[in-house]
């Protein structure tokens, strides 16, 4: 289940180049790890060569599940 699309509303990212093409790329998409509870995926967009990469980060703490 995905808790944000945020595509369209967030603007290039110099940060994370796209590993094909080296254009800025966008989030595209924000969901929760499927196996740890304390971290997200963050799926990023390149303009030109679509989907390109994913990166496991921490969840901020305010944001934590209780179990």
């Amino acid at each position: 289940m995905r808790r944000a699309d945020a595509a369209k509303k967030q603007l290039a990212d110099p940060r994370h180049p796209c590993p094909v093409c080296g254009t800025p790329t966008i989030l595209a998409e924000v969901a929760p790890h499927p196996l740890h509870a304390n971290f997200d995926v963050h799926g990023y967009l390149c303009e030109r060569c679509g989907p390109v990469k994913c990166l496991v980060v921490l969840r901020a703490p305010s944001s934590y599940r209780m179990m």
